[in-house]
């Protein structure tokens, strides 16, 4: 990626906003992990995704200026790139941190300093590990943005093998005494027993879920569309999953040093949103099915995108 004043770049942009009406039109951004192989149903061959010690491609990311935070990969993954007749290798964060009010409005840019959404699909040919993602104050301490989230399963797309998700703790752990009973698993860090404290969902396409950070869950195979904070912190609490034993360092990820060192396994208890997490009515209220808004098209155009999208791929 060359380096680009930012009067240059200001002005490559804006000269490109103009040719194409106000529309940037983005490269695909494709980001592997190394934990599972993928379902293969993004449109890739085995060979094209597969990439040796950085693992599988197993999401695209769609308009993303947030960087994927994996341990092996380039220094730019998860960024999307804009596609410039020019040929320039410009990403969509420098487009909007240079030129933010063309891109954002003026009026969102008084209260926001980027984008802070990302949007995604991910494609898992197993179950996710069992993992929360930390909320505003805790992420705050490592220096970054907490990730609440929000998932839609595409209708016409084969759900995988275990098309059901974990979401949150059982109601009993509404009483603070009860916490201590997922310590062991962290501390033993052997298998996959947190599960028995949560509850499955079965998963259905044209459907989907809302889930606050905070709250353990482990997703199903279903192929998703996931809308996102600007993030990528977690904090994985499965010790074994997809057949293998997880490195107990994605346990303290996104952990602030010093709890780690004073609090050790206690530390990720003080995280967990306990009160979202073991909500009796916690179906009732993160169920997310999609209902159309009356007068407008905008949710038809929603449900449709991903159909769009794989046709395209």
């Amino acid at each position: 990626m060359q380096q680009l004043s930012k009067v240059k770049l200001m002005r490559i942009l804006e000269k490109n906003l103009k040719k194409t009406s106000g529309i940037f039109r983005l490269k695909p951004t494709w980001v592997a992990r190394n934990s599972m192989p993928p379902g293969y149903r993004l449109g890739l061959s085995k060979e094209q995704a597969y990439l040796g010690e950085r693992g599988w491609i197993s999401e695209r990311w769609l308009g993303s200026t947030t960087k994927a935070d994996n341990l092996i990969g380039p220094p730019d993954e998860g960024l999307t790139y804009i596609n410039l007749p020019s040929g320039e290798d410009i990403t969509l964060k420098e487009a909007v941190d240079t030129i933010p009010e063309l891109i954002m409005g003026r009026e969102y840019c008084k209260t926001h300093t980027g984008l802070g959404r990302l949007a995604k699909f991910f494609d898992m040919s197993d179950r996710i590990a069992f993992h929360y993602h930390q909320q505003k104050k805790d992420a705050n301490l490592v220096g970054r943005n907490s990730k609440e989230e929000a998932y839609y399963f595409p209708e016409g797309v084969e759900m995988g093998s275990h098309p059901e998700t974990f979401f949150g703790l059982h109601p009993s752990f509404l009483d603070a005494k009860n916490h201590g009973k997922i310590l062991p698993h962290l501390i033993e860090w052997q298998d996959d027993g947190i599960l028995q404290h949560s509850r499955a969902y079965k998963l259905y396409p044209d459907d989907g879920f809302h889930v606050p950070a905070g709250i353990p869950h482990a997703p199903g195979t279903a192929l998703t569309l996931e809308l996102q904070e600007d993030s990528d912190v977690f904090a994985i609490l499965q010790a074994h999953s997809g057949g293998s034993l997880v490195p107990k360092d994605l346990l303290f990820k996104d952990v602030a040093e010093t709890e780690r060192l004073t609090l050790k396994e206690v530390a990720i208890l003080e995280q967990i949103n306990w009160r979202l997490s073991a909500d009796p009515y916690f179906y009732e209220n993160r169920h997310t099915p999609p209902s159309l808004i009356d007068n407008s098209i905008t949710q038809v155009i929603f449900c449709k995108f991903s159909q769009v999208f794989l046709k395209i791929c």
